[in-house]
């Protein structure tokens, strides 16, 4: 991945916090239980690299996220825990994205249509969450949303690397595996 990322500011960055969760999880070094994986993603949203490693068992023919690593590069940090903070509510929030929320159209009409019948992720569904915060250059850059976007294809390269099933649809609840 890192071979194929041009070397200029924008693209050292990005090596960098591939570099930084590739040191927090082991990433292709640590020995994992039978039956884990580990799958990594990294993006660019509004000039802020993030990359993230998801570990994951499948449990009862179902994907389950053990824990989540994830390094950030937002520049200037004003405020750390904040950005810690908007880390672990994005990565949730993509998670359940990616995981289990679902709208449909049925007769002209969205469903579910009533709070209790949408599922989302639960505190039991919540990943351990590891953030590291890499803090380069003189200028703060955005924090909400960069951490949602690795979310989902890293969760979806460990199943690969597990079942080398390679999943392309949202929700990842839809696919059962043995």
């Amino acid at each position: 991945r890192i071979a194929h990322i041009k070397q200029d500011e924008r693209g050292q960055r990005l090596v960098g916090v591939l570099k930084e969760v590739q040191k927090m999880s082991g990433f292709g070094q640590k020995t994992l239980p039978v039956g884990h994986a580990m799958g990594v993603a990294c993006a660019t949203d509004v000039n802020t690299p993030v990359a993230q490693v998801a570990e994951v068992k499948i449990e009862n023919g179902a994907i389950k996220v053990l824990k989540v690593y994830c390094a950030i590069d937002p520049g200037l940090v004003v405020n750390p825990d904040g950005v810690k903070a908007q880390c672990e509510g994005a990565i949730t929030m993509g998670l359940s994205a990616s995981m289990f929320e679902e709208l449909t159209i049925e007769d002209g009409k969205v469903t579910p249509n009533q709070y209790l019948q949408y599922q989302m992720a639960l505190i039991r569904d919540t990943p351990d969450i590891e953030v590291s915060i890499l803090s380069t250059g003189a200028t703060p850059r955005g924090v909400g949303e960069p951490p949602m976007g690795p979310i989902a294809p890293a969760i979806a390269n460990a199943v690969a690397a597990l079942t080398g099933t390679r999943m392309t649809k949202i929700p990842f609840k839809q696919y059962q595996f043995s």
